[in-house]
């Protein structure tokens, strides 16, 4: 995506690749509702709903800006974040439509243990390291404030929501990876606890598809996103 939106950020600035901050970078094939980018001022300025226009017109059918403000000067859209909450999604409902094949994990007819599920996510909010639950993280880089763990069973998905500071590479699949397999009875849940709680020295081997993951917010202070007033 970062790529993509560089080469249609260059038309802007008269072919020079801006500078570009993304809130969170994600893997392939995992999905964003709600990314935020940061851009230096344009050489032409033009009001938002023309940008929007200018860029959606350059960019492909899978990606799209849906808004676009002024913000202030040392507004960062990675390091002002307060937080990021993704979904991971399971379709269980053996009709999938097709605007959720691209964003669902397709597991039809699964008899996920929601009670057991519920119950580990617990086990995971008291963690304040994270490197054994997620991938080709540098020594001494694994902590991570986890705000909100949950899950619930809707009609036809089963989805799990997770809010943190910030997130580790690929550390929500490998969270979510385990809780299927203990929701399935594949593994059992003091076992489950045992990786969780780092009683074994290991790296969690589960990692769930990277399909069914979406970056739905990125939470930021109120008042690095209010432009300063002209004189302050």
């Amino acid at each position: 995506m970062e790529g993509v939106l560089r080469e249609a950020l260059a038309t802007l600035y008269g072919g020079v690749y801006p500078k570009l901050e993304l809130a969170g970078r994600t893997d392939t094939g995992v999905n964003a509702l709600g990314q935020v980018a940061s851009l230096p001022p344009l050489p032409h300025p033009m009001g938002e709903e023309e940008l929007m226009v200018v860029l959606n017109r350059a960019l492909p059918e899978d990606l799209r800006v849906v808004e676009a403000r002024r913000v202030r000067a040392d507004f960062h859209a990675r390091f002002s974040a307060l937080s990021r909450t993704y979904e991971y999604v399971i379709w269980t409902d053996p009709a999938q439509p097709v605007e959720w094949a691209w964003r669902s994990f397709y597991l039809p007819g699964a008899e996920l243990d929601l009670g057991v599920m519920e119950e580990l996510c617990g086990e995971f909010l008291k963690l304040e390291e994270f490197s054994h639950l997620a991938s080709q993280v540098p020594a001494g880089e694994g902590r991570v404030r986890l705000h909100q763990f949950q899950v619930e069973r809707l009609p036809s998905r089963v989805v799990f929501s997770v809010r943190a500071n910030r997130f580790l590479y690929r550390m929500v699949r490998h969270m979510v990876g385990l809780l299927i397999k203990a929701g399935l009875s594949r593994l059992k849940v003091e076992e489950a606890r045992a990786i969780i709680g780092r009683r074994l020295r290991q790296v969690s081997p589960y990692l769930a598809p990277p399909v069914g993951l979406t970056l739905v917010e990125v939470a930021y202070p109120q008042k690095l996103e209010e432009v300063e007033d002209e004189g302050d």
